[in-house]
């Protein structure tokens, strides 16, 4: 076929930078994440309204750092310090600030990360892709670690990515890393994926400078588990059942295909699928994909054998550290199509940016929040909910059947305008006796003195220690708790 197509992908990507084109979305993008930012930063944490169990037991933890006489489960030392600091100095209110920060570094982080395998086109559009996301936008409201810890991941593996050509971007890595771990153990759960790629593809360093570039990783993990056998007498010990959780399993299979799909969108995922389908044909004609793509693919692998088929709780949150390898996947075999309309004809552009728009469209679709986990959307009217049953070995814990019903339904939850609505209508109530129970479904605490460290350990203890007790807090036994008349929780 004869090219009469006058452009080309070289001169396009000229043309984007010339014009500054990265800079104008990232700048968008920061001032949204400002706004929203803004947004979300209420008087204190008392009235703000996105707070899941798992939000109190965080601040719990930070509260425990500093001194206080609180319940908690002595989680992972990265946000508990965050949170440590900004009590003391009265500022905790800037934490869901600090989480839109946080999100515009991870999709900065992203952006950086898919350009080792795309060109900066389809790096902006993943961007674009990121930003847009209803998952990540909604899930970076609530009060927990995993978007810490994803992003110091991300920046780890660009470190990762970039030693190829500089060895000392290793240690960047294990620093990034450790960090990352600071915040939650998901990094253990990705680190055979960096082992078995370094093994076959990075193994020309000495055993000397191996252990050099790993040390920071190795000293914190030293540190934290030293600390815990000196403190609780066993390097294991957790207030949360983590190692009680693995155990193999097939019953999470649909509940995770459900919901990949659905922080992705449909297209995504077909666009995804469609590039396992060729790069096993490839694989067959002894056509090997290039080893950054193997990295993604590790990547890949490994989150869908620790949380789909070893780690016995099933929780939408974990899909965040698999978003930005199966989108860079996806995006990475968008740009065959792109790099296909160039070198033939303009008018086939029309595939691709079609393509592109209902990618990015049905990942911006919103559903009822990101922690539900029996609804995958059709469309931004209609979506598909899956009937829930509850696990025979887990009684807190759910998995999906395979009953769907057609549910159709509007949701702005997310949007700047909503942020705005909540905080005005949480200013009504700011002054409300703190036993009225308006705090969602939490019962509410009486006692005598209010202090507000006491305030978040109560909310803590009745959120977690009581109604997920007998799952994930088996050996809580706490004697001054009771349920009194009319389900309200007192504390002697």
């Amino acid at each position: 076929m004869t090219n009469n197509n006058p452009y080309n992908l070289d001169l396009f990507i000229t043309l984007l930078f010339k014009f500054r084109i990265p800079l104008v979305f990232f700048s968008s993008y920061l001032i949204y994440f400002f706004i929203k930012g803004v947004l979300l930063t209420y008087p204190d944490l008392f009235h703000y309204p996105f707070m899941t169990p798992d939000s109190h037991d965080w601040i719990s933890n930070g509260l425990h750092l500093l001194g206080y006489d609180v319940f908690y489960s002595f989680r992972n030392p990265g946000l508990p310090l965050l949170i440590a600091v900004l009590y003391k100095y009265n500022i905790l209110f800037l934490l869901p600030f600090l989480n839109q920060i946080t999100l515009f570094s991870l999709i900065l982080s992203s952006y950086y990360l898919i350009k080792h395998i795309t060109n900066p086109f389809i790096s902006l559009l993943f961007s674009l892709f990121l930003f847009l996301n209803f998952f990540l936008q909604s899930f970076s409201l609530f009060i927990l670690a995993d978007l810490y810890a994803t992003l110091f991941m991300i920046i780890g593996f660009d470190f990762y990515l970039k030693a190829k050509e500089r060895e000392k971007y290793y240690y960047f890595c294990s620093l990034s890393l450790s960090i990352s771990f600071l915040f939650q153990y998901a990094i253990y759960f990705q680190l055979p994926a960096v082992i078995l790629h370094f093994y076959l593809y990075r193994n020309n360093i000495s055993i000397k400078h191996i252990i050099y570039y790993s040390f920071p990783f190795m000293f914190v993990n030293f540190i934290w588990f030293t600390y815990k056998y000196f403190y609780f007498g066993t390097f294991l010990y957790s207030g949360v059942m983590h190692v009680e959780l693995l155990k193999f399993h097939l019953d999470s299979i649909l509940t995770y295909a459900i919901n990949v799909i659905s922080i992705l969108g449909i297209p995504t995922s077909l666009v995804l699928l469609s590039f396992l389908f060729f790069a096993f044909l490839n694989f067959l004609n002894k056509q090997f994909l290039d080893e950054i793509i193997i990295f993604c693919l590790y990547n890949i692998t490994c989150w869908v054998f620790v949380w789909v088929f070893l780690y016995d709780w099933n929780d939408k949150r974990f899909t965040i550290y698999l978003i930005v390898f199966a989108g860079s996947i996806a995006f990475y075999q968008l740009s065959f199509f792109y790099n296909w309309a160039f070198r033939n004809n303009s008018y086939y552009l029309f595939f691709p940016l079609l393509l592109t728009i209902f990618m990015i469209y049905y990942s911006s679709t919103k559903y009822d929040s990101p922690h539900v986990l029996n609804q995958l959307n059709i469309c931004s009217t209609r979506y598909l909910e899956f009937q829930t049953i509850q696990k025979r070995s887990a009684s807190l814990n759910i998995t999906l059947n395979s009953n769907i019903s057609i549910i159709t339904k509007y949701n702005d939850f997310g949007s700047l305008y909503y942020l705005y609505e909540r905080r005005k209508a949480s200013q009504i109530r700011i002054n409300l006796p703190l036993n009225f129970n308006y705090y969602f479904d939490i019962p509410c605490v009486e006692y005598e003195s209010y202090e507000p460290y006491k305030w978040y350990s109560d909310r803590n203890l009745i959120a977690n220690y009581v109604k997920m007790k007998p799952i994930l807090y088996p050996k809580c036994d706490h004697p001054n708790i009771f349920i009194g008349n009319d389900n309200i929780i007192k504390l002697n």
